[in-house]
């Protein structure tokens, strides 16, 4: 056998076997079962900032190149999240995703600041869905889902709204009753003639 026949073969074979390792990482080795993941963040109720962490699991098998699962229907998620240096907790499950990254962001009327909880995008789920973690009046741990088609800081105030309600108007979270509660002063400001 020559030389140049013998360097040939040994690129051939080197050039098949990095292809097949290739398809491999594609279609077998990116998935990642089980799969965990923590978030920290602080959140503030105007008087205090406390840190928060939030620890997610599944068993279901996740593309962490894609950032979704392979099977999102049967996709489900233990969500535990913790007021470091207090005994407040509270835990979910969230179904056909999990929360990739959060942002601290201020929904409330009282300028608190909260996290948003944002879920991994690759799933086709609407714009403004997610889970706001936040303190309420008394400095308890407290969630509330938002599902919302818009999510903005429409009058520049640096607290975002988001629309909804029967009256699909803009809202605020309002802490004290937990709940979203209409924003009459920056719904007017918006219904306002522009010169």
């Amino acid at each position: 056998v020559k030389k140049s026949q013998l360097k040939i073969a040994l690129y051939s074979a080197l050039v098949v076997t990095l292809l097949g390792i290739m398809l491999m990482r594609e279609f077998v080795w990116r998935y990642q079962s089980p799969f965990s993941l923590t978030l920290e963040g602080r959140v503030t109720n105007g008087r205090d900032t406390s840190q928060v962490r939030i620890d997610e699991f599944t068993e279901t098998k996740v593309d962490t190149v894609q950032s979704e699962f392979e099977n999102a229907r049967s996709g489900v998620t233990r969500v535990k999240i913790i007021l470091q240096g207090k005994a407040d907790t509270l835990s979910f499950l969230a179904h056909g995703h999990y929360y990739s990254s959060l942002a601290p962001l201020t929904f409330s009327n009282d300028r608190a600041e909260e996290l948003f909880l944002i879920p991994n995008t690759e799933q086709g789920l609407a714009l403004g869905v997610g889970e706001l973690v936040y303190l309420d009046t008394a400095g308890k741990l407290s969630i509330t889902h938002v599902q919302s088609s818009s999510v903005a800081d429409a009058d520049g105030d640096s607290v975002f709204e988001i629309r909804g309600g029967p009256t699909h108007e803009l809202q605020h979270l309002d802490r004290s009753q937990k709940n979203w509660i209409a924003a009459p002063e920056v719904n007017r400001e918006l219904r306002k003639p522009k010169p």
